[in-house]
């Protein structure tokens, strides 16, 4: 059961849908997951990358001081008011 965890996590499903696939409770399904990446970033530390490498964007929120403002409304859009982390 805790191999087919792994192989969901890996392929980016929720874990309401893991829950579901491999009937575990929400509450498992949660620690499971806190534990998954717990491990995969103490793999992760020592890793250099080389080559082309391809990533994925994560957004994080700015503070309410920082937010852009024209004509005093807060625009619209995911970068706007973010910044890539």
């Amino acid at each position: 059961m805790c191999y087919k965890f792994i192989e969901y996590m890996i392929h980016d499903e929720t874990l309401k849908a893991i829950q579901d696939y491999i009937h575990i409770s929400s509450r498992t399904a949660y620690i499971w997951r806190l534990k998954f990446y717990k491990c995969f970033s103490k793999y992760t530390e020592n890793i250099m990358l080389q080559g082309v490498v391809w990533t994925n964007e994560a957004h994080v929120s700015v503070s309410l001081d920082n937010i852009i403002r024209i004509n005093n409304n807060k625009l619209k859009g995911i970068s706007i008011n973010q910044i890539k982390k």
